[in-house]
């Protein structure tokens, strides 16, 4: 079967996350089924387990801040007991899920989180949950510049491998203040192994890849065990 997630609205700053789910030949078995999170609310990934359950992530504002928003279905369509999980960051400001992906026990989210609180910065995000929604462990990156680095991304095998944008430099201007219009991007994929439960951390980077020869130093990422 086929899962397709977005969002539906009548009016700006007004949508919820819409999901409906096809046969092979292209008929909707269910759905739409909308969630509002209680403002404008827009799915960006989706994923389905072994037990035919299906993941929705994406991003929910909660007043004038952007927050992450995970809800789990049934293979109905049902939303599942305990769900949806919210991730707001230390910041309050805008923070977004972008994609998701499952692997026996876990329910990986990646996206971005925003690094002050005029919403000019971010960082790398990824989020191992449990099939219940409990946080495990979160990593962040924070690029060179400290500046937008937005994972787009996510896979799940015998690692977890997030891709996405991580800005490499700004041009200057001649008073020292970073020139909007000079800037440069470049995808930026991180692969992490994960360690066992007992270990601290929970999570260890083994390897990444950039384009432009760029290096990344491994000890750019953040890591934090959920206790």
């Amino acid at each position: 079967n086929i899962i397709v997630t977005g969002y539906s609205g009548t009016s700006y700053l007004k949508g919820d996350y819409c999901t409906i789910k096809y046969n092979p030949g292209g008929g909707v078995i269910w759905g739409p089924v909308f969630y509002n999170g209680g403002g404008d609310d827009v799915a960006w990934g989706v994923a389905v387990d072994s037990g035919d359950n299906i993941i929705v992530t994406g991003s929910s504002y909660a007043g004038a801040n952007l927050n992450w928003l995970t809800v789990k279905y049934n293979s109905g369509g049902g939303t599942l007991p305990g769900w949806p999980v919210v991730y707001d960051g230390p910041t309050h400001g805008s923070d977004a899920a972008m994609d998701v992906a499952v692997g026996s026990d876990e329910i990986i989210v990646t996206g971005y989180t925003c690094t002050n609180t005029d919403i000019t910065t971010s960082d790398y995000l990824t989020i191992k949950y449990d099939t219940n929604g409990n946080e495990i462990w979160s990593a962040t990156y924070d690029g060179i510049e400290g500046d937008r680095d937005n994972a787009h991304g996510v896979a799940v095998g015998s690692s977890i491998v997030v891709t996405g944008l991580s800005t490499i430099w700004h041009d200057y201007n001649v008073n020292g203040f970073k020139d909007a219009g000079e800037v440069n991007h470049d995808f930026y994929t991180i692969k992490y192994a994960p360690a066992p439960q007992v270990a601290v951390p929970a999570l260890t980077p083994i390897g990444m890849i950039t384009l432009a020869g760029l290096l990344i130093v491994v000890t750019a990422s953040r890591i934090r065990k959920k206790k």
